[in-house]
C-alpha cells in the first residue's frame, strides 16, 4: 500500500497539467472496477495517492489565483512567521496572511508570502502586522542547472512573492 500511494503522489510530477475533476473521479471509479476484478491494491493505492497528490496541487494552485495576474498593490494583515537574519544582505521573511484589501479570509483561505523589506526594523516572530505591499505569483526561469524559485516556492508553499511598500 505505501508503494502504491508513494507513486500515485510522485506521479504529480509527470502531470503536463491538473487534469479536470471528472477525469479524476472517472479514474477513481475504473481503477476502483479493475480493484474489484482482479483484487490488486496497487492499483487502488496509486490512484488514492494520485487523487491526493490533485487534491493538494489543486488548493495550492486555487490559492496563487487568487492574487493579481499582474504585480499589483494590495494591503495585508498577518502574522509573521520567519525573522529576517540581519547578518545577511537577504532581507526577505515569511508572512501568512488572514486579511487581504479588507477582505477578511476563511480559516482555509490564509495566504502565505515571501516579502522582502529593505528597511526592516527589527521584529520578532508571531507579532502581527498590516502591510501595504507589492505582490506578484511565483514565476522562476527556465534554467535547468540553476536554482528555480518557481520549484522551491511550491515546495516549501509559498503563494507568493512581494515587497513591503510601507508598514
Amino acid at each position: 500500500m505505501t508503494a502504491g500511494l508513494s507513486l500515485g503522489i510522485l506521479s504529480l510530477h509527470f502531470w503536463s497539467s491538473l487534469p479536470d475533476y471528472i477525469c479524476i473521479i472517472t479514474a477513481m471509479i475504473l481503477g476502483g472496477a479493475i480493484y474489484l476484478c482482479f483484487r490488486t491494491v496497487i492499483v487502488l493505492t496509486f490512484l488514492m495517492g494520485g487523487l491526493w497528490a490533485w487534491l493538494i496541487a489543486a488548493d495550492y494552485s486555487q490559492t496563487v489565483n487568487r492574487l493579481p495576474l499582474e504585480r499589483g498593490n494590495i494591503t495585508i494583515t498577518g502574522e509573521v512567521r520567519s525573522l529576517i537574519n540581519h547578518n545577511i544582505l537577504d532581507k526577505k521573511f515569511i508572512f501568512l496572511t488572514e486579511t487581504v484589501s479588507e477582505r477578511d479570509l476563511q480559516r482555509k483561505e490564509t495566504i502565505q508570502l515571501q516579502l522582502e523589506w529593505p528597511n526592516a526594523p527589527v521584529f520578532r516572530q508571531g507579532q502581527r502586522w498590516k502591510f501595504n505591499i507589492r505582490v506578484r505569483r511565483p514565476n522562476a526561469r527556465v534554467n535547468v542547472a540553476g536554482f528555480n524559485a518557481e520549484r522551491y516556492a511550491v515546495g516549501t508553499g509559498i503563494h507568493g512573492v512581494g515587497t513591503v511598500l510601507s508598514g
